[in-house]
């Protein structure tokens, strides 16, 4: 026999409560007072198939597996969703027939309830389960601490935080395949001899029909993407029970530390990093550090500052900008008057600009590059050429390597935001030429408006920041806390933009792909990645993510 998963043996005791209470009470009654779980039928009854008594109320369970880690109820309402289990109606279940003798009906209960505790001891006082089996009643109590309160029972917690119960009849291992950090890609993909990679385990798991891939606990770091398709359709990838595996589209950096300026109250420490050849983020023990800037972050970059940590548009000279830069746009306008649609002089007609200042983005087209667009400030599209800080805005400079900078720039009044990197800088005139970038927002201006400037090691002036220098392949960090990083701390690199690529098309689709349990941490930004305008929207959008679906259905 198979070893059962504790929600398994959950279920088979309390199958087996339900068919001893039916062996005591007419047939016409069982029904309604069979406790039902909600959906997603995945009991396997063969399981219990030394029972049929047990087999028959089973047919009535059904088991949901949720982004928490215990059952939801259909119509996702909080005071129910943690329930594992729904009578039909308390008054049904309270309505037992009399031919079950009251102290053998809740001496069962009392016991399914006391079972339930021993297999799941983390959800103690589990009251989901100790309503469900209508223990506070005065016909059947089970005494609970005063100290106990039952909004305290369980709370929803994130997957990558806690390990992972799964809340289902555990399938033959035989019918998945399983992954592990420490696997072998040319092992057969059982418990005992997982594979390493996730895309490896999942074309074998397509090919040879099995319904799921299992992750073992840990972390998986991928090296490319997930690319999963419509041959991938059905698949279930989860973490193995009582685990908590983590996707990672980050490297794992192995460094040894060493001072680099520890004097007057700073902390900054320096290692050679061999597995990279850029850092755009840093992890240490899963916490993310601020890459250097100025003004700088308070509260760290999870930390919000409102309107603060900023340089005010005025503190700068904007350079205009160059109209000429990319040549003259192309315009095109439907002066069709079948597709005409009368507004008061405001987008009447489909126009837009091609190539021009457009040239920005992929494709080179947006509504805001058109020859007359209208609306509120309406005017083609444009962003500054470049920036001229006042003198004393940024304490630290010159820069020794100003081209490293990136700037964050808000469109004045913050209606949208661009970043530039610098193709130049001219220290007489103390002028950033911007390069690459003013893409991320389709409204233009001929001036920047708030702004702070990023990746800079002059910058490094703050707990919790880093740089990374590719000249020397060095990384430099102020550790917020006493001495050097922990020998045993977990850095990791962003690598990866997209972690999980599900793609496929309309006519094939990529059906019913689930990802149960599962972390999905250390994708890099995408910030200075090609964006697009879609139709006359005032912000352009980077057609990419982390996880990334396209042509799926149920996924």
């Amino acid at each position: 026999a198979l070893p059962m998963s504790p929600f398994a043996s959950l279920l088979a005791l309390l199958a087996a409560t339900a068919a001893a209470r039916a062996a005591h009470a007419p047939a016409t009654g069982i029904r309604s007072q069979t406790p039902t779980l909600v959906e997603n039928p995945t009991v396997q009854q063969s399981i219990f198939s030394s029972n049929t008594a047990m087999e028959r109320d089973l047919q009535s369970m059904k088991v949901v597996l949720t982004e928490g880690d215990v059952p939801h109820s259909k119509d996702g309402d909080a005071s129910t969703g943690n329930a594992l289990l729904d009578f039909q109606t308390r008054d049904q279940y309270r309505s037992r027939s009399a031919a079950v003798p009251a102290s053998f009906d809740c001496a069962m209960r009392k016991a399914a309830y006391e079972y339930g505790l021993k297999l799941l001891p983390r959800l103690k006082p589990f009251t989901a389960l100790l309503d469900a089996l209508d223990l506070r009643s005065d016909e059947c109590r089970y005494p609970l601490n005063d100290d106990i309160r039952p909004e305290e029972e369980v709370q929803r917690r994130s997957m990558s935080a806690e390990t992972f119960e799964y809340p289902g009849i555990e399938k033959d291992v035989s019918d998945a395949i399983f992954v592990a950090p420490d696997g072998d890609d040319g092992a057969v993909g059982t418990k005992e001899f997982p594979m390493r990679s996730v895309k490896a385990a999942a074309d074998v798991a397509a090919q040879r029909g099995k319904p799921s891939v299992i992750l073992r606990g840990g972390t998986h770091f991928l090296t490319s993407p997930i690319m999963l398709d419509a041959t991938h359709s059905g698949l279930t990838f989860r973490s193995h029970v009582g685990e908590s595996a983590v996707i990672s589209g980050g490297a794992e950096l192995s460094l040894e530390w060493a001072a680099h300026d520890v004097s007057g109250g700073k902390n900054v420490w320096v290692a050679d990093v061999d597995e990279v050849d850029e850092v755009p983020g840093l992890q240490i023990d899963g916490k993310r550090l601020t890459r250097a800037r100025y003004p700088n972050l308070p509260g760290g970059i999870e930390v919000s500052p409102g309107y603060g940590a900023m340089l005010g548009s005025g503190s700068a000279v904007w350079t205009p900008p160059q109209f000429a830069r990319f040549g003259e746009p192309t315009y095109y306008t439907d002066t069709n008057a079948s597709t005409s649609r009368p507004n008061n002089g405001w987008f009447e007609h489909y126009m837009i600009g091609m190539e021009g200042l457009c040239s920005v983005y992929d494709p080179p087209v947006s509504y805001w590059c058109s020859e007359h667009p209208s609306g509120g400030g309406a005017f083609a599209f444009r962003t500054p050429s470049g920036v001229s800080p006042r003198k004393g805005v940024l304490p630290h400079s010159p820069y020794a390597h100003p081209t490293d900078a990136i700037f964050f720039v808000w469109r004045p009044n913050r209606w949208a935001n661009w970043m530039f990197e610098v193709s130049s800088y001219n220290a007489s005139s103390n002028n950033y030429t911007f390069g690459r970038g003013g893409n991320q927002g389709a409204r233009g201006e001929n001036r920047g408006g708030d702004f702070f400037v990023e990746n800079v090691f002059e910058e490094l002036d703050s707990p919790g920041e880093f740089f990374f220098d590719p000249r020397t392949s060095k990384l430099y960090v102020w550790h917020n806390g006493t001495g050097a990083p922990p020998a045993s701390a977990s850095v990791v690199a962003p690598q990866l933009r997209t972690l999980l690529n599900v793609s496929a098309s309309k006519w094939r689709p990529a059906r019913d792909i689930s990802m149960q349990g599962l972390a999905f941490k250390a994708s890099r930004y995408t910030y200075m990645d090609a964006h697009g305008v879609p139709s006359a929207g005032d912000w352009a959008l980077v057609r990419n993510g982390a996880v990334f679906l396209q042509g799926t259905e149920n996924v």
